[in-house]
C-alpha cells in the first residue's frame, strides 16, 4: 500500500536542524506496487532502507535512485516550498509505482513518498520523474 506524504520523520528533523536541503546529497529511489509487496509507505516512513524488496529493479536503475539536482527552497503565501529538478532515468525497462526522496547525506532518512497514482511502465526508453509545479496547491515538498 502506498500512502502519499511528508514524512513525519522529515518534519520532527527540520525542527532540529537534521536536513540542510542547500547542502546534503538527496535521492530519489523508484518502488512498485505488486502482490508481494513487502513495505508500506507512508508519513511512517524513516528511512531508504526500509524499501528492501520493493525497491525497481530493471535496465536503466540503479538501486538507490538517482540524484535529485536543484534544490530550492521558498516561502510562498506563508508555506515553505522545497523544489528539485526532474530526474531521468535513460534506456529503462521497468514499472514503478512510486518514489521515495532521502537524505543520502543523513543516512537514508527520509523526506517524502510519492505515489504515481497507477504503475508506470517503460520499455527500453527514459522514464522521466517530473516535479509539480512549485507553488503551495501542487509542490511535492510544502509545509505550512
Amino acid at each position: 500500500m502506498i500512502v502519499q506524504a511528508i514524512c513525519n520523520s522529515f518534519k520532527q528533523e527540520l525542527c532540529v536542524a537534521g536536513h540542510d536541503i542547500t547542502s546534503d546529497t538527496f535521492m530519489l529511489a523508484l518502488f512498485r506496487r505488486a502482490a508481494d509487496i513487502v513495505g508500506v509507505f507512508n508519513a511512517s516512513t524513516t528511512n531508504y532502507s526500509e524499501m528492501g524488496a520493493d525497491e525497481v529493479t530493471g535496465d536503466g536503475y540503479t538501486a538507490g535512485g538517482n540524484v535529485l539536482a536543484g534544490a530550492t527552497i521558498q516561502l510562498v503565501d506563508g508555506v515553505v516550498i522545497i523544489d528539485f529538478d526532474d530526474t531521468a532515468f535513460t534506456d529503462a525497462s521497468f514499472t514503478a509505482s512510486g518514489a521515495l526522496i532521502y537524505n543520502a547525506t543523513k543516512d537514508g532518512k527520509a523526506l517524502a513518498v510519492w505515489d504515481f497514482g497507477a504503475d508506470r511502465r517503460v520499455a527500453l526508453n527514459t522514464f522521466t520523474v517530473q516535479m509539480p509545479v512549485a507553488v503551495p496547491a501542487t509542490a511535492l515538498l510544502r509545509l505550512s
